[in-house]
């Protein structure tokens, strides 16, 4: 599903209040929020915290605004791995790298994050996505800081946690390339309210009423 508006529609304001961490100055009201077949509130904070990021992962828009800049790559995936009692082999996530095309695995891996490229980092958060398998993924707007090779990759790899790995994605985007190509149904978002539902068929849209929508979606 594509949650789909222009900057300030609120779509990454949706995704932050799913996973639970908004701002402490903002609070979600709802009549229900049902996540896994629980509503939300039936969640203790410890269970909440065994969900995300093993369940419940996102693969943020700025990959170097998630990773800490003073520890290496190999040591924050390891503490992550650790602390969600997920089972790794160090050998098996080079492979991960170089599948995706992150040259010199065992190098990257003991370098910290700000001697990655912008593509490899954010390649890094969706390979995980293989290893953990988490039942719904929140993808934030995933290629905006990327060129358009690093773009191209990025879906090639959305596409196959879609489609092989059989992985629910709620796909935040203004990108109606991506949008067409990736989601199968979406809302349209406009000034915090929802404006309405779409269904995309083959990169065909169908069930906008409203122009706004149209000219977003440039249909």
């Amino acid at each position: 599903m594509a949650l789909v508006g222009a900057s300030g529609s609120g779509k990454s304001t949706i995704g932050m209040a799913i996973l639970g961490i908004l701002d402490k100055n903002l609070k979600v009201e709802y009549e229900t929020f049902q996540i896994f077949g629980k509503e939300k509130h039936e969640y203790s904070l410890k269970d909440w915290q065994k969900i995300l990021g093993k369940d419940l992962y996102l693969i943020p828009q700025n990959p170097i605004l998630a990773m800490h800049p003073y520890l290496t790559v190999g040591a924050q995936i390891e503490d992550y791995f650790k602390s969600k009692k997920i089972s790794f082999i160090k050998e098996e996530i080079f492979d991960l790298f170089e599948s995706v095309g992150i040259q010199e695995p065992k190098r990257k891996w003991e370098s910290k994050p700000n001697y990655l490229s912008g593509g490899e980092r954010q390649r890094i958060f969706l390979i995980l996505c293989k290893k953990i398998h988490p039942k719904l993924i929140i993808a934030d707007e995933p290629t905006t800081a990327l060129d358009s090779k690093n773009e191209k990759k990025t879906l090639e790899i959305l596409m196959e946690i879609l489609f092989k790995e059989k992985i629910s994605v709620i796909l935040i985007s203004h990108d109606q390339r991506i949008i067409k190509e990736l989601a199968d149904r979406g809302i349209i978002l406009k000034e915090g309210e929802i404006l309405e539902n779409f269904i995309n068929q083959n990169g065909k849209i169908f069930n906008l009423k409203h122009s706004y929508s149209v000219k977003l979606l440039g249909i």
